[in-house]
C-alpha cells in the first residue's frame, strides 16, 4: 500500500477566473498584484473559438459573441485571414486590450501548420468530451460546430494557518525546506506540481492552455504594470497533433510540463508591529500568489486542477456567460459562385449589417427570384452581399473613400424551371450564407 504525499495541516486549492487588477500599484511596488479573481457579475470569457467544418476554418468571436474574423485553410500560403469584422461593422463597445489578445492569436493562426494543428487538437478533444446540454442543441450554432471559450485562470495552494514550526527549546532544529517560504525564500520552499485537466475524463473541459506573462507568482521586477502577454506559440494539451507537422504548436501535457505551486499563508497582521493589515492589501498579497494561464475550454464542462496532495478543484463557467454569447453568435458559411439573371439591388444604408444587427429582420425582400438556389432550404437563409460604398454612408463624416459594407439579401428556393431570361447574367461576390433565425 502506497500513501500519497500530504501536508500535515489544513490547506486548500484555489481556482479562479481572473482579470487584470487595474487598481493595483504596478511592479515593483510593494503589495502589487497583476491579476484578481473575477467578480460574480463579470464575464470571464475574453473570446470564443468555433471550428467551421464546412469551410475548414476557425471563426473567432469576442466576449459577447460579436463576430471578429475567420481564418481558413486556403490561399497561397495555406492559411487565409478574412478582413476583420466582415461581414459586420466594428464593435464600438469592445476594449482595445481584448482585441489585442485576439490579434496575437490571429497572427499565429496565419501559419498553416499552426492552424491545422489547432483544428486537429479541437476535433480530437471534442471526441472525448461530455455531451452538450439540451439548451445548446436547440441553438442554431450547433449546426456549424461547438464554441469554445478563451479565459484567464489563476491557481494556488493556501494554508489555513501559518506553517507549523519546531517549538522545542531543547532541540531548536528547523527543517531545510519551508512549507510557507515566501518570495524571499522560494528556493527553500516546498512545491507541488500542478496538473490542469484530464484527457481521459469526459467530465473535464480542458482543450488546451497557454502560459502567460506575468503568469507565475512574483514576476521579475519591471514586468508588470502593462498589458498581459499570452504565449500563443505553444499549446499544452492532451490532444496534440502529429509532431511531424511543420509549425505544430501543440505539446502533450505530462512530466516536464507541470508548473509548481508553492503553499502560502497571508497573516492578517504585521509580524513586526502586530498592526492590522488593511483588507485591500491582504487581498492583493493573496492574489499575487496565483499561477495564471490562458485556457481554451468547453464552456459547458468544468476544468479541474490536480496537485497530488489535495482534492481536485473544478472551475466552471456560469451558465449566463455562454447563454448570452450563443444568442449573438451568427452561423454563416462561404458559398458560391451563384449566377443570377439580374443584378442585386442597390445598397441601402438602412439595411447595413453592423454588430447590433438582427439577421432575422434584415434580409431585403426581393421582388423576384434574383438570388435562388436549386435545393430546398430549411430555415430562413440570407445572402450576405458585399458592396463598395463611400465611408460617409457607413460611418458618417465626409470621406468619400470606398469601404466594403454588407447587406443581407433574401434567398429563395428555385423550382429549376427554365425562364430564358435575357443576358447578361451576374455573378455576385458571395461572402457567405447566414441562417436568419438567430441574432447576429
Amino acid at each position: 500500500m502506497q500513501l500519497p504525499s500530504q501536508i500535515n495541516q489544513f490547506a486548500r486549492s484555489n481556482g479562479y477566473f481572473v482579470t487584470i487588477d487595474n487598481d493595483s500599484p504596478p511592479y515593483p511596488k510593494p503589495d502589487a498584484s497583476y491579476w484578481r479573481p473575477c467578480e460574480e457579475w463579470e464575464n470571464p470569457v475574453w473570446g470564443w473559438v468555433l471550428v467551421n467544418m464546412v469551410n475548414e476554418a476557425l471563426q473567432l468571436f469576442l466576449t459577447d459573441g460579436t463576430f471578429y474574423c475567420e481564418v481558413r485553410l486556403a490561399g497561397p500560403t495555406g492559411s487565409q485571414v478574412e478582413p476583420r469584422w466582415h461581414p459586420f461593422q466594428p464593435s464600438a463597445t469592445t476594449s482595445a486590450a481584448k482585441i489585442s489578445q485576439m490579434e496575437n492569436l490571429v497572427a499565429e493562426l496565419q501559419n498553416k501548420g499552426y492552424l491545422e494543428a489547432f483544428i486537429t487538437m479541437i476535433q480530437q478533444a471534442l471526441d472525448c468530451t461530455a455531451p452538450v446540454p439540451w439548451t445548446y442543441s436547440s441553438s442554431l450554432v450547433s449546426s456549424i460546430g461547438r464554441p469554445l471559450a478563451l479565459v484567464h485562470t489563476g491557481w494556488s495552494i493556501e494554508l489555513a494557518v501559518d506553517a507549523l514550526v519546531n517549538q522545542s527549546s531543547l532541540n531548536p532544529y528547523q527543517p531545510d525546506l519551508l512549507l510557507n517560504s515566501g518570495p524571499e525564500n522560494m528556493t527553500r520552499g516546498y512545491s507541488f506540481p500542478l496538473k490542469l485537466g484530464d484527457g481521459e475524463r469526459s467530465y473535464d473541459g480542458l482543450m488546451g492552455y497557454f502560459r502567460m506573462e506575468p503568469g507565475l507568482p512574483f514576476p521579475p521586477f519591471g514586468l508588470g504594470g502593462g498589458e498581459e502577454k499570452v504565449h500563443f506559440d505553444t499549446i499544452y494539451t492532451y490532444f496534440p497533433a502529429d509532431p511531424s507537422t511543420p509549425g505544430n504548436p501543440t505539446k502533450a501535457i505530462g512530466d516536464g510540463t507541470y508548473d509548481s505551486l508553492y503553499p502560502f499563508y497571508i497573516p492578517p497582521d504585521d509580524p513586526q508591529t502586530y498592526a492590522a493589515v488593511p483588507p485591500e492589501i491582504l487581498v492583493r498579497r493573496r492574489n499575487s500568489r496565483m499561477t495564471t494561464y490562458a485556457v481554451l475550454m468547453d464552456p459547458f464542462v468544468a476544468v479541474h486542477s490536480y496537485t497530488g496532495i489535495l482534492p481536485s478543484y473544478p472551475l466552471r463557467l456560469p451558465d449566463w456567460s455562454w447563454r448570452s454569447a450563443l444568442d449573438r453568435i451568427t452561423t454563416f458559411i462561404a458559398a458560391g459562385p451563384l449566377f443570377t439573371t439580374s443584378d442585386v439591388p442597390a445598397f441601402d444604408k438602412d439595411s447595413l449589417l453592423n454588430d447590433q444587427s438582427k439577421i432575422s429582420t434584415l434580409p431585403v425582400q426581393l421582388a423576384s427570384d434574383i438570388v435562388a438556389v436549386p435545393t430546398p432550404l430549411r430555415g430562413n437563409w440570407a445572402l450576405l452581399q458585399p458592396y463598395a460604398v463611400p465611408k460617409s454612408e457607413v460611418t458618417g463624416g465626409e470621406s468619400e473613400d470606398l469601404e466594403t459594407a454588407f447587406m443581407a439579401l433574401e434567398i429563395r428556393a428555385s423550382d429549376n424551371r427554365p425562364r430564358f431570361e435575357p443576358a447578361p447574367y451576374t455573378l455576385p461576390r458571395v461572402r457567405g450564407l447566414s441562417n436568419a433565425k438567430e441574432k447576429a
